[in-house]
């Protein structure tokens, strides 16, 4: 791994160009992209946060990430009591992805690379896997669990935590999925087709984040 500074100041990863296959299409094909996914995740999750020229974060990790999650649901109208978004602390701080899904790594000559960095920060390890677990989960649940399996396999990490991890992710992915902000970038970037976007995959994609997080349907559906 090298590094160096961007455009705009922000450490990046060193890169190559890669001519490869999104593994978000590969997953149709085979659960070995799953697995190889995780295998990924957990060599990433090797390089220390000041390899890439990041700075270990202060105070806890998982306090913030649900303060931030708290900000966006009652942005939303929504008022949770904190107890629902977890109680637990970071067991270490590795470097973060940010977004690590099949849609951001390439596969190439049996190889995975990972792609579009710009989200990462320093953090608990459990956040990427969480993150990555619930997108997959979306799709394919033996997909996320051959990930999720393969990950703490080879990274030798305690999965203890894992599920409220998965809870509070989904409840920011809903809350972000569901902000006026991503609505309206999708409109550009879908265009006319934003309607069947909407209908076919980001409704359900919602409503999905929500059964993840732990909700009974119809809880949140004043939202939706």
């Amino acid at each position: 791994w090298r590094t160096w500074r961007g455009h705009l100041g922000k450490p990046l990863l060193a890169w190559e160009w890669v001519e490869g296959v999104k593994a978000e299409e590969l997953l149709k094909k085979t659960l070995a992209t799953a697995k190889l996914m995780g295998a990924g995740l957990a060599r990433l999750h090797e390089v220390p946060p000041r390899a890439a020229g990041l700075e270990l974060p202060s105070g806890g990790f998982w306090a913030r990430e649900a303060a931030s999650v708290e900000l966006l649901l009652r942005l939303r109208g929504l008022r949770l009591p904190r107890s629902t978004l977890g109680t637990f602390e970071e067991r270490e701080i590795t470097l973060l992805h940010g977004d690590y899904s099949a849609g951001n790594l390439l596969v190439s000559r049996g190889r995975l690379f990972v792609i579009d960095c710009e989200s990462a920060s320093a953090g608990d390890p459990l956040y990427d896997v969480a993150y990555c677990y619930a997108f997959l989960s979306a799709s394919s649940w033996r997909a996320a669990e051959v990930f999720a399996g393969s990950y703490f396999e080879l990274s030798g990490r305690d999965p203890s935590g894992f599920a409220e991890a998965v809870r509070l992710v989904a409840l920011k992915l809903y809350s972000l999925l569901s902000s006026d902000f991503i609505k309206s970038y999708m409109r550009w970037k879908a265009g006319p087709l934003y309607p069947v976007m909407e209908l076919a995959f980001l409704k359900r994609l919602r409503r999905h984040m929500i059964r993840l997080a732990g909700w009974r349907d119809g809880i949140l559906g004043s939202v939706e």
